[in-house]
């Protein structure tokens, strides 16, 4: 019981450095982070044309995320990306 709680902990930890270091990377990329308080994407990065909906993610992808994603419509403005933090940089996985 005790192992599961630290491996959750290290999980929510690793997870925490993968946002910020997704939102870091787009703000150098000149879009302003906006967060979400929703469990869909973890935020939005948002330039004058452009708005990108994003869920970070560790680990391997699961279908059942793809599927949520898939299933949310956004304006015509939007993309839906997943950000997968694998071997210390993003896989982007952009959702149609």
């Amino acid at each position: 019981m005790e192992e599961s709680k630290m491996s959750d902990v290290a999980i929510k930890r690793q997870l925490r450095r993968a946002k910020q270091a997704a939102m870091k990377q787009c703000t150098r990329m000149k879009y302003h982070i906006i967060k979400s308080d929703n469990s869909l994407f973890c935020f939005m990065a948002v330039r004058k044309m452009e708005i990108r909906m994003i869920r970070v993610i560790v680990g391997p992808i699961d279908e059942r995320a793809c599927a949520e994603i898939k299933a949310f419509v956004p304006p015509t403005v939007c993309s839906k990306e997943i950000w997968c933090w694998v071997n210390g940089h993003f896989e982007i996985i952009e959702i149609p």
